[in-house]
């Protein structure tokens, strides 16, 4: 009875017991650790996959295929535990060209035929574990643009007689006329819709006397601008102290009418060797080199220009000091006619802010890439 009573080298078999308790939580741990930085770079993977097919939907709104293929080939740069993940552009890659979205899964899994392997867990019969992430971004509307042109042009209008042909702004002649046009800026504060995207615009002085036609354009005096020099640089490159303009902000007019300048500043952008040999992609929604490629966002034949409220023209051509901004649209300088006036098509353009809505914005031209899922 002594010795049963005895509890000496019972503390022994507790620590044993203990330490193997302890030694399987602290395998586990590892393991879950691994899983844990796997599943951070799968993430990472399918987040750069969707953020590179946005990024192709915010210059070709239109070019589904080549938004699954960028994200399909941005996300597999990335390893997830030293191995490339297979991205199946049908299977794994979503495309809603309507809202500008580009979802991407990544996967590591005994499906794929490449499941994460364990290391303590294979104690206990888990030998692999399937990983998994997925991401959305979308081009999301903007609010603010930089290096504008020093051109306002009106917004677009609507008639109220639909029998009557549309809004023409490939057309010289059709003009603002309060009898049978009105004004409905929709979401994002513009008349213009993606559906406008590569619509030809004819860009021609403004007489300030008259009522605007869609591709009239009014000189505005950006920040830091001073005379028909810094005017005719602003037209060529990116004007630097002009900074952030926003919807809303207002614009300084340009008191001269810089028909000089104009020519000059047009003269210089399409005589430049590096801007020639670009044509329109009705398939892109975007102008493309000869060799088929698009062409960047950085090109002096790209900008951002200013659109102000058609039925404020009569204060803003005859009076008014300032225009309001009521949104941006971007601008591909399609052809020249030696003078005063340029063929141009309408294109969205990156923005430098997030609007805070989808919804309240869906409209601008502006885009910027967010994650959104």
């Amino acid at each position: 009875m002594k010795r049963l009573a005895d509890e000496r080298g019972a503390v022994l078999y507790l620590v044993a017991l203990l330490m193997t308790v302890f030694l399987g939580i602290a395998a586990m741990a590892v393991d879950y650790g691994i899983w844990f930085v796997a599943r951070s770079e799968a993430q990472r993977a399918a987040e750069a996959g969707a953020h590179a097919g946005a990024g192709v939907l915010m210059l070709a709104s239109g070019d589904e295929a080549s938004a699954r293929e960028e994200a399909e080939q941005f996300a597999e740069l990335n390893f997830v535990r030293g191995v490339t993940p297979d991205v199946f552009p049908d299977e794994d890659i979503d495309v809603i060209v309507d809202s500008q979205k580009v979802r991407v899964r990544v996967q590591r899994s005994t499906a794929r035929s490449n499941p994460l392997g364990t290391i303590f867990a294979r104690v206990m019969g888990v030998e692999t574990v399937d990983i998994g992430a997925a991401a959305a971004a979308q081009a999301w509307p903007g609010i603010a643009a930089e290096c504008i042109l020093p051109f306002a042009v009106p917004d677009r209008w609507d008639e109220w007689d639909e029998s009557i042909p549309g809004f023409r702004p490939s057309e010289i002649g059709d003009v603002f006329d309060t009898g049978v046009d009105f004004y409905d800026p929709g979401p994002g504060g513009t008349g213009y819709e993606w559906q406008d995207i590569g619509q030809i615009i004819q860009i021609t002085s403004a007489d300030p006397g008259d009522a605007p036609m869609p591709g009239w354009y009014y000189p505005i005096a950006l920040p830091g601008l001073r005379g028909a020099s810094d005017y005719r640089a602003a037209i060529r490159d990116c004007w630097a102290p002009s900074g952030e303009h926003q919807l809303g902000d207002e614009v300084d007019k340009e008191p001269g009418n810089m028909v000089g300048p104009t020519r000059q500043g047009f003269r210089d952008i399409f005589t430049d060797p590096n801007e020639r040999n670009q044509t329109w992609s009705d398939e892109l929604g975007w102008p493309v080199h000869s060799d088929g490629t698009p062409v960047s966002i950085d090109s002096r034949r790209i900008r951002p220009i200013v659109m102000f409220d058609p039925t404020l023209w009569e204060d803003i051509g005859m009076g008014r000091s300032t225009v309001p901004i009521t949104n941006f649209a971007g601008m591909w300088l399609e052809s020249w006619d030696g003078n005063n006036n340029v063929t141009a098509r309408w294109l969205n353009y990156t923005a430098v802010q997030p609007a805070e809505d989808w919804e309240d914005a869906s409209g601008s031209l502006l885009r910027m890439l967010r994650i959104v899922e």
